[in-house]
């Protein structure tokens, strides 16, 4: 999985998670975000662990995780996405100050 990169000015960082498997019948997946140097509630929102409910035949969603756009330049900061299972998507914030 590729890292996505962000403008702190963003509205969301938005993820696209891929289901794997058959994609026939209906799927559940949690996931949650984790501090790295970006911390939640300061530069992202931390939105707790959530549910991905992808439809017979869908194969990826889209998250989204709101950002936090402040006037302080920053050097770029990280947090990470997990999926249920273990798989980590890691997010770089790019200060646009």
């Amino acid at each position: 999985r590729g890292q996505p990169a962000v403008r702190e000015g963003d509205v969301a960082a938005r993820i696209a998670i891929r289901r794997s498997g058959d994609p026939s019948g209906t799927a559940e997946i949690s996931w949650w975000t984790e501090d790295g140097s970006a911390v939640a509630d300061r530069e992202y929102a931390d939105l707790g662990a959530r549910i991905e409910r992808f439809g017979p035949g869908e194969t990826t969603r889209t998250i989204y995780v709101p950002l936090t756009n402040d006037a302080v330049p920053e050097p770029m900061r990280s947090f990470r996405v997990v999926l249920e299972g273990g798989a980590e998507i890691r997010v770089d914030i790019i200060d646009d100050d």
